[in-house]
């Protein structure tokens, strides 16, 4: 076959051209096959359009259900809707093993399985029941159980609690995303994970996620108003607990990767322009060889090949390089974006991608564009026949039309890769601004570990402080611990516990609050400063004296303003007693290293209950040489206690920044590789260009022009392109900079280091590509490059 063949004389432009094309098409995909699996891919449940979540909302935001309120919507929206569930999600402490093992899990209402349309791989789903019933994922039941098709009826320990095992689930039902098992609620409404109310009849806590599916034909808009007209009137028969809560629904899809959109957006952005740097790199690659083979072309037509002839030969090298490139693409594309979801932070909750049709399809549209438009820069080059031959042997560089194509190419290149290679810049700056916050505390040398406690060993908050008392008392009195103490939320826990602090005498001024439990020990293991007063002691977690409270300085200042605090009374946790402030510690970044501290109060651990304590520990040997010491306190007190993500502080703060690192050092490696395609592309149409003209550098040397002289012209040409390229490049960072505010921290959109040094860096990679294409024609004899052609 006479075309392959033709690629076959030029393997250097053959596996350039074929490598920087697949190279983009494989980001592409990668990126276009996540989107599918997260963006378009049906839900696997029944009919899943018409799954809904629904939310009560307070002051504009979105709150979770409380179990009262559930039951009147349920009631009251047949009209509305088929089905309505309610879910619980939390952790489990599965015993009965060798050790205790934390399972993610849900506690659902009756409806739930119905509701999704879900059918059991084994067994059924839940029915309402007061004894615990217990459905298994299958990947659990795999996992732990070695996929026993006797599993049905047999029953587990859950928190201390029997369950039977009455069905399990196929791999594909994820809802919630990170659920192996799921449990039947001891009334029609799921408990509360911490206090123990009665949840079918409180209003005063949200903690349920609702899900409803519309009856055909309702839309989305229609059921949001019936949803509205019975919170209305909810709030007309109980204004003390739902003044001001309003009712809003949201698209399943929606509310499980809505907050991914964004991103998976802003990566699809990305990504179009890496192909586009790697279609302008083939394309400056193709344009240079068609100019090279204006010699060629004129002979075939001098011996009889026609304008058709010299089209199909043009366009099947460009498919033959397109389909290469498409094929290795997609095979990366297949290997890739897995890879990419397991190592984002989100990637348990994400669908796993998979080569649908949709991506596939894409796939052809791609290599198909990419073969048209570049065979027609082969195919639509004109040149002069008779000068063409007259040409010889003799290289040829293009007409002016053609240099000014290539010049554009190079500065689309360029410009391309100056955006992302940016916009990396501004994240490398605002993540190293990031990690140098004072999180206001000491991380060295601390051991942190969740130690969530089974309410039926520990059902009330007197039997959790006798064993967090009785811990802390054999830690401390081991040979490596320094000190110790417990918290009911660790700064940089993924969650966050709300209420108001409030002045007696003047509830209305309350303001929002961060609230706390903590032991004695707890201030002085983290080394959190003591500006004034004193922190916990046991005799306030016995409840000695007047209540007794701490609070941070932003609470303070905001409560008290310049007066001095100690001793001054304040009402926190919803109590009518009030609480005596003992103490004002030093500001906490308990949110995020990026996020402000904001106002918390911290109360003596035990005056409520409260089982989801965090331990921490400070000792004589590195942090991660603690674990040892807690686990046999621990399991020596209780060998069914769990020790959960039992990490060191400086891991639980990257931890907080795996979103962050993640997109930068994503982003950092797309900016890369189009940084090394233009690179490519410039010393590869360089190194051709420089091959056309020998004769023309021979003559020149011959005359007396010197090695340097000759590369610093060359050098200089293609320089000129960058230039133009990188003032387009900065023209089009400034308005990617300004789409990544959101991203920054303590670092402008303009930040001028960032937008002198990436320019220069740039231009610095250009030059030296392009100064080593160039110096092959030093490289050549002038005697010889004139006797040749």
């Amino acid at each position: 076959m006479v075309y392959p063949r033709t690629l076959l004389r030029s393997p250097g432009f053959a596996s350039l051209t074929a490598a920087v094309l697949a190279l983009g098409v494989a980001a592409a995909l990668s990126v276009i096959e996540i989107a599918d699996a997260v963006l378009l891919r049906p839900l696997p449940f029944a009919d899943p359009g018409r799954v809904v979540t629904a939310w009560q909302t307070s002051n504009g935001t979105r709150i979770t259900v409380d179990g009262a309120d559930f039951l009147d919507w349920k009631g009251q929206t047949s009209s509305a809707f088929d089905r309505m569930a309610a879910v619980s999600a939390r952790g489990f402490t599965l015993t009965g093993g060798d050790n205790p093992d934390r399972v993610e899990g849900a506690i659902a209402s009756a409806d739930f399985f119905p509701l999704l349309g879900a059918q059991p791989l084994l067994g059924r789903a839940l029915l309402t029941a007061r004894a615990r019933t217990a459905v298994l994922s299958e990947s659990l039941w795999r996992s732990r159980y070695g996929s026993d098709p006797a599993i049905v009826g047999r029953t587990l320990t859950l928190d201390g609690e029997p369950a039977e095992i009455v069905g399990v689930m196929p791999a594909r039902f994820r809802y919630p995303p990170l659920a192996e098992i799921w449990l039947s609620p001891h009334a029609q409404v799921p408990e509360h994970p911490t206090y123990p109310i009665d949840p079918d009849h409180d209003r005063a806590r949200h903690f349920l996620t609702v899900l409803a599916r519309l009856k055909p034909g309702v839309s989305l808009e229609q059921a949001t108003a019936a949803l509205r007209t019975v919170q209305a009137r909810l709030e007309a028969d109980h204004p003390d607990e739902e003044k001001g809560i309003g009712a809003e629904i949201v698209p399943l899809r929606e509310n499980l990767y809505g907050a991914t959109r964004p991103l998976l957006l802003g990566l699809l952005g990305v990504v179009a322009l890496i192909l586009g740097v790697a279609w302008a790199t083939a394309a400056h690659l193709f344009l240079a060889r068609a100019v090279s083979r204006s010699h060629e072309s004129a002979v075939r037509m001098a011996l009889g090949a026609t304008r058709g002839a010299l089209w199909r030969l043009f366009f099947s090298e460009a498919f033959v390089l397109s389909l290469a490139a498409g094929a290795i693409g997609l095979a990366a594309a297949a290997w890739g974006a897995p890879l990419l979801v397991r190592l984002s932070p989100q990637g348990a909750t994400l669908p796993a991608p998979e080569l649908s049709s949709a991506v596939a399809l894409v796939a052809a549209l791609l290599t198909a564009a990419c073969g048209a438009s570049l065979g027609l820069f082969g195919a639509l080059q004109r040149f002069d026949l008779a000068q063409a031959l007259q040409e010889g042997g003799r290289a040829a560089t293009g007409s002016r039309r053609q240099a000014r194509l290539r010049s554009a190419f190079l500065a689309f290149e360029v410009a391309l890769s100056l955006v992302l290679l940016v916009a990396a810049g501004l994240l490398v700056r605002s993540f190293a601004r990031v990690t140098s916050v004072d999180p206001g505390f000491d991380a060295d040398g601390v051991l942190a570990a969740d130690l969530p406690l089974a309410k039926a060993r520990y059902p009330d908050k007197p039997a959790q402080l006798r064993f967090s008392q009785e811990a802390l008392r054999r830690l401390r009195a081991g040979p490596t611990i320094d000190h110790a103490g417990f918290v009911s939320r660790l700064p940089f826990s993924p969650n966050n516990t709300v209420g108001d602090l409030a002045l007696p005498g003047r509830e209305k001024d309350s303001f929002p609050c961060d609230l706390r439990l903590a032991s004695d020990g707890y201030f002085e293991t983290l080394r959190i400063p003591l500006r004034q007063g004193r922190t916990f002691t046991e005799a306030d977690l016995r409840g000695e004296g007047p209540p007794a409270v701490v609070l941070n300085e932003t609470a303070a200042r905001k409560a008290f303003g310049s007066g001095d605090p100690l001793g001054r009374r304040v009402l926190v946790w919803g109590e009518t007693v009030p609480s005596e402030v003992v103490g004002v510690v030093g500001d906490v970044h308990h949110l995020g290293l990026e996020k402000q501290p904001r106002p918390e109060a911290w109360r003596p651990l035990g005056v409520v209950g409260w089982p989801n304590l965090t331990l921490i520990v400070r000792g004589k040997v590195p942090a991660a040489q603690l674990a040892p010491a807690v686990r046999e306190v621990i399991w020596g007190m209780d060998r069914d206690q769990p020790i959960v993500h039992a990490e060191t502080m400086h891991d639980r703060i990257g931890a907080s920044l795996s979103l962050r690192r993640f997109t930068l050092g994503l982003l950092s490696v797309m900016a890369l590789i189009t940084a090394l395609l233009a690179a490519a592309g410039i010393y590869g149409v360089t190194a051709y260009l420089v091959a056309q003209r020998t004769r023309e550098l021979g003559v020149r040397m011959a005359l007396g022009a010197t090695a340097m002289r000759v590369v610093g012209e060359l050098t200089r040409e293609t320089m000129v392109r960058v230039a133009i390229g990188c003032a387009a490049g900065i023209a089009g960072a400034a308005a990617l900079a300004r789409a990544l505010r959101g991203f920054l921290f303590g670092v402008g959109p303009l930040d001028p280091a960032t937008f002198v040094s990436v320019p220069l860096l740039l231009a610095a990679v250009a030059a030296l590509a392009s100064a080593l294409a160039a110096s092959r024609a030093v490289r050549v004899d002038p005697a010889e490059a004139l006797r040749n052609n």
